[in-house]
């Protein structure tokens, strides 16, 4: 049973009888009234989760953001969005979170920003500017196009033609989130400074997105053409499934880049150990030897890498067991994996399987061998709760851009809390309609500068 306060001295390691709860804060719970999900709302909830008897909860980005990929667009990965709350929330957050003996995780969101972050809006102000090489930047190809062949996981290319300063600048998701060049050793020690930064303010550790993304090949190569995957493969990407992504991601000196990451967490006390999990999707017929490698020779790069193969199973016990086994063959000796069915990135569990099968799928992931990562309102059984198109806006008017058409939450029972004093506030894990914001959002230049950089 997990203790009512933090063990101080653990005789394993925390995270190898642990259940961790995956929480998306916008559509969990509502606490000022505005009809979005904040950290006060999640707050509220904490006694729901105690009684759950969760060990962990891993935050989906609060970060201060455009919302053009609902949160994952981060302009300040050393803020809070104002939509979420404070740094002074989030601090009362891990602190009541700790006093229930509840650890908290937050995303990583290491391989780009929002092209409002101060620091691309410098990086594109001139070829001159000191964080020019913060970002990555390359001259037309030989034809006058792209540089290179590489394609966006969302589709298109993966450059932009910058008119200001006369360059493309790559984006592997949208042209609006411009990543980051970590082989610039600046970047990567800004970068560093934004773990420590929620290090000092109590964060038990953190799942890294796209963490295949974060380091290209240096030479910017095409990228080849993709054999047929006989079979299909569970996440067809269109376009994207075409290449081998040999040059655009999972580069072979992202694993020093992981160890130096490691040691960072390791040896950031006294609070005790830090988790790494990570986002890592292996391609299309490619077996499961590259994601395994990100366990480090030596164990000493990401603590857990993400089992992802089973949200996209379909209903069949054979296909369930020969997943797990291969999983289960292809983790080192002394490894240790996550079990996951739910994200925000999928269908909910009960809405692709159905209610039955979702009571048999939630005690498979809590009897596998790894350490189960829950999505939250999956317990209860909640279904998808499809959204009208017209009502599935992000901040800056556009649609949801990520790869769901269904909001994986439960069905709204009516509308959204507008005022504190609503007799009716939203239901936790209800992604009702949100507030629009003012007229004036986004802005045109750099949200803030983020404090860590």
């Amino acid at each position: 049973m997990r203790p009512h306060a933090l063990a101080t001295a653990p005789t394993t390691l925390w995270w190898e009888d642990a259940v961790i709860y995956h929480i998306y804060p916008r559509s969990f719970q509502d606490f000022d009234g505005d009809g979005i999900g904040d950290l006060g709302g999640l707050r509220q909830r904490l006694d729901y989760l105690s009684w759950l008897g969760v060990d962990a909860i891993w935050l989906s980005p609060f970060y201060a953001s455009p919302a053009v990929d609902f949160g994952y667009d981060v302009a300040d990965h050393c803020s809070v969005d104002l939509i979420m709350g404070t740094l002074d929330d989030f601090d009362a957050l891990v602190e009541e979170a700790h006093r229930r003996g509840i650890r908290v995780l937050v995303d990583f969101v290491a391989s780009n920003t929002s092209i409002r972050h101060p620091w691309f809006a410098e990086s594109r102000g001139s070829r001159e500017s000191g964080k020019r090489d913060w970002y990555i930047w390359a001259d037309p190809g030989p034809g006058g196009g792209p540089p290179n062949n590489w394609i966006a996981v969302f589709g298109g290319s993966a450059w932009t033609w910058d008119e200001t300063s006369g360059q493309y600048y790559l984006h592997s998701f949208l042209p609006e989130i411009p990543d980051l060049n970590w082989r610039n050793p600046q970047v990567e020690e800004a970068m560093l400074n934004v773990l420590r930064f929620w290090m000092d303010r109590g964060v038990d550790g953190f799942r890294i997105d796209a963490a295949e993304h974060v380091l290209k090949d240096a030479r910017l190569r095409d990228n080849p053409a993709a054999a047929p995957v006989t079979g299909g493969h569970p996440k067809n990407l269109g376009e994207y499934d075409r290449l081998r992504h040999l040059h655009d991601r999972g580069h072979p000196d992202i694993h020093p880049l992981y160890r130096r990451i490691r040691r960072l967490l390791d040896e950031h006390r006294p609070a005790g150990p830090r988790l790494s999990i990570a986002e890592i999707v292996p391609e299309p017929g490619a077996g499961l030897g590259h994601w395994a490698g990100f366990y480090g020779q030596a164990l000493d790069e990401i603590h857990m890498p993400m089992n992802l193969t089973l949200p996209a199973l379909p209903w069949d016990a054979t296909a369930f067991r020969d997943a797990i086994a291969a999983v289960e063959a292809a983790i080192p000796a002394g490894g240790r994996t996550t079990v996951v069915l739910g994200s925000h990135d999928e269908p909910r569990v009960a809405g692709r399987y159905g209610q039955d099968q979702a009571r048999c799928l939630l005690v498979l992931l809590l009897t596998l061998a790894g350490t189960p990562v829950l999505y939250y309102g999956d317990e209860l059984g909640l279904p998808d709760s499809p959204v009208p198109l017209a009502r599935n806006a992000t901040r800056g008017g556009g649609a949801i851009r990520r790869s769901t058409a269904t909001s994986a939450a439960r069905p709204c029972p009516g509308p959204p809390a507008t005022r504190p004093d609503s007799p009716r506030p939203p239901s936790p894990g209800c992604r009702c309609p949100r507030t629009p914001r003012p007229s004036a959002w986004p802005p045109s230049g750099p949200i803030r500068r983020a404090p860590c950089g």
